[in-house]
């Protein structure tokens, strides 16, 4: 009897420790991308934190899940759509390619949004955090050095021109950063954050769900 009520408790603890993650999946089985995009839009702030910390272990994405191999290939930059948790200026997209280096093939990529004209495209480098566990998006790398234009402008489908720096940006300056988790093998969702200078604390900037056409 024991045995019994211990298996049906960690069944019913284990099926809600996952509600939201669950749901989610659930309601986008078998649909098309725009419908996913459509369902996906709907989400609030919240519901975008609790699929963050459900998400915490979970497996973590790869940096190949970011570049197809095909557009490895064809040196075409892959694109994410995105959906962010702010009230206004929802949707932007991610897009990635890498840089064959002396260190080694490194992801780099921008955002293209609405708030170009404000903050710039917002150059990042992929890498992965000091524990060597998550993935992080960081912005604070001096782009214009690491990044030769003509390597740049070798890849196909850009939709910026010019490499820029975030140093100075109201959206990307400032020491921001994403954390990027993995909900399923075409969705992502990540947390912005900034490590304050003085305090050391992390400051949550918002979450966003990143989703692989």
């Amino acid at each position: 009897m024991r045995k019994v009520f211990l298996t049906t408790f960690l069944l019913l603890f284990l099926s809600d420790s996952f509600g939201c993650l669950n749901e989610l999946n659930n309601s986008l089985n078998e649909k098309s991308f725009q419908e996913k995009m459509t369902i996906l839009k709907k989400l609030k702030k919240k519901d975008m934190a609790c699929l963050f910390e459900e998400s915490y272990s979970l497996e973590r994405p790869s940096f190949d899940f970011f570049i197809s191999q095909k557009n490895r290939r064809n040196k075409r930059v892959q694109k994410f759509y995105g959906i962010n948790s702010f009230p206004i200026f929802k949707m932007f997209q991610k897009h990635f390619f890498y840089i064959d280096g002396p260190d080694g093939e490194k992801i780099y990529g921008y955002n293209k949004s609405k708030i170009q004209w404000l903050g710039g495209p917002g150059f990042f480098e992929l890498r992965k955090d000091q524990n060597n566990q998550d993935l992080l998006v960081d912005y604070g790398a001096d782009f214009k050095t690491i990044l030769s234009k003509d390597e740049f402008d070798s890849w196909r489908g850009r939709a910026v021109h010019k490499i820029k720096n975030n140093k100075m940006s109201l959206v990307y300056g400032g020491g921001l950063m994403d954390r990027l988790r993995k909900i399923n093998d075409s969705i992502i969702i990540g947390q912005a954050f900034k490590v304050t200078k003085i305090l050391k604390k992390t400051q949550n900037m918002g979450y966003f769900i990143l989703v692989k056409k």
